[in-house]
């Protein structure tokens, strides 16, 4: 999905001059003999997209035909064109003052048309939260790595904006892809011996599965059954791209994920060396999330009688549209924000009117940026896997073979980051273990706890110390 900056970008510093005093020109000439001066956007733009030195100035309206993936594929090609990135200015806090933020700012953030009425803007203390927030997600990024923590301003300090500016700077961006686990010389070894052997076609065909509805699947399935007399598909990679570059312009996406997925399990039945390694907890959690769908989504978890806080707060200071396909006519903000139980927030009506809906699949969740999930949603996920879980032992029981078509969409994605609202709430009753629980089996590559009250108890009790 493209995600569109519009013109007037939100969140970039416009203050009039001030009137300066002497003591104030001396501070400032001093400053500018230390460091390089600020520049507007349109000196970015500039500094990207002029040619050489001679070549006109952009139009600020360029601003129009650049979307936010644009500008985060763009690549600095010098020493000059970093210096010139450090010092844009692209915030402005309530306080008058300018602040550095790190770069894409927070598109959307604090600018609907209440926000710029108004004047709104993010606290000082709010920029220190996300400059904190910022710096813990991105010190390690190795996948595994812990990026998260907990933000626990007191009640009334904007805890939610802060999370939403955290999400917004962040937007279009998909996790870690898992490294590669697999012994390639034991899959390369087995690899040989399956191409040549009629007995695994049933095992090579299952892993097309996801492409039988496809009216070239025969066609497809007759080429890759082996055994194979000539030279094609020397390994298990050339196999894969061949299927994959196939079946491309005749599938959406949401299928050839899925045959992703089954390519791991695929490599993983080959790969005999490892399978100590997958018996190990692990080994089997690398290879879960490995098996997992990624996307750029943030799930936020919330107790109920938040969801419509959270639902208000994005409509009141997210501008949606910042974040739409520019592709899509008439300026609609449809497809960026899901809340359970009620759907697209575009079209939400309030007050909420919280209904029980039955969970949209994983493919529809992953093309939103943000969805927000009640904590009762998450309980029934947990009690529904946990049923299904005795079904699929007794069927292995009694010799049948289990699926995880059925499982929850929650537990098919890896989010890019899970956000879980009064935290503090979890572990307090058997209720709350069972979210804890839920949540620990979500993918994600970043987790974070909301709680303006994290610890609870008398501090000064010897109860409360020893926990």
């Amino acid at each position: 999905k493209s995600f569109r900056i519009r013109s007037t970008l939100p969140g970039i510093a416009t203050h009039a001059p001030r009137t300066m005093s002497a003591s104030d020109e001396s501070q400032r000439s001093l400053a500018s003999e230390s460091s390089p001066p600020r520049r507007s956007t349109n000196d970015l733009l500039n500094l990207f997209l002029r040619t050489n030195a001679n070549a006109p100035r952009l139009d600020s309206s360029v601003w129009d035909f650049l979307t936010l993936r644009d500008l985060y594929q763009l690549r600095s090609v010098s020493k000059s064109t970093s210096r010139g990135l450090e010092w844009v200015e692209y915030n402005r806090c309530r306080d008058g003052k300018d602040y550095l933020v790190p770069f894409p700012a927070y598109p959307g953030v604090l600018s609907t048309s209440l926000d710029m009425r108004v004047g709104s803007g993010l606290f000082t203390h709010q920029l220190a939260s996300l400059s904190a927030m910022h710096k813990v997600e991105n010190n390690n990024t190795s996948f595994g790595a812990l990026r998260g923590g907990i933000l626990g301003d007191a009640p009334g300090l904007g805890k939610t904006i802060t999370m939403l500016s955290l999400v917004a700077g962040t937007s279009g961006q998909r996790p870690v892809e898992p490294k590669e686990f697999y012994d390639n010389e034991s899959i390369d070894e087995h690899w040989k011996l399956m191409r040549t052997n009629p007995v695994f076609r049933v095992e090579i065909l299952r892993a097309l599965k996801p492409f039988r509805d496809c009216g070239l699947y025969e066609q497809i399935a007759k080429d890759v059954s082996p055994p194979y007399t000539d030279d094609r598909f020397p390994t298990l990679a050339s196999f894969e791209k061949y299927v994959n570059r196939a079946m491309r312009p005749l599938v959406p996406q949401a299928q050839l994920d899925l045959f992703r997925r089954s390519a791991i399990a695929f490599k993983a039945g080959l790969d005999k060396r490892n399978r100590r390694f997958f018996a190990n907890e692990k080994g089997k959690r690398l290879l879960f999330e490995r098996n997992l769908i990624p996307c750029s989504t943030t799930a936020v978890v919330v107790p109920d009688a938040l969801l419509e806080h959270w639902a208000e707060q994005i409509r009141t200071h997210v501008n949606l549209r910042v974040f739409v396909d520019p592709n899509i006519e008439g300026g609609s903000s449809r497809g960026v924000v899901y809340i359970d139980g009620v759907g697209d927030l575009s079209i939400a009506r309030f007050p909420l009117n919280h209904q029980q809906m039955s969970m949209p699949s994983a493919f529809d969740l992953m093309s939103y940026m943000i969805v927000v999930v009640p904590f009762s949603r998450i309980k029934q996920q947990y009690s529904n896997a946990r049923k299904r879980r005795r079904e699929e032992d007794d069927t292995r029981f009694s010799g049948g073979s289990s699926s995880h078509a059925s499982s929850s969409p929650l537990l098919q994605l890896r989010w890019f980051r899970i956000i879980v609202d009064e935290g503090h709430e979890l572990g307090e009753n058997d209720a709350g273990s069972d979210v804890t629980k839920f949540i620990n089996e979500m993918g994600a590559e970043r987790r974070w706890v909301m709680s303006g009250t994290p610890t609870t108890g008398d501090e000064d009790s010897h109860g409360f110390t020893a926990r």
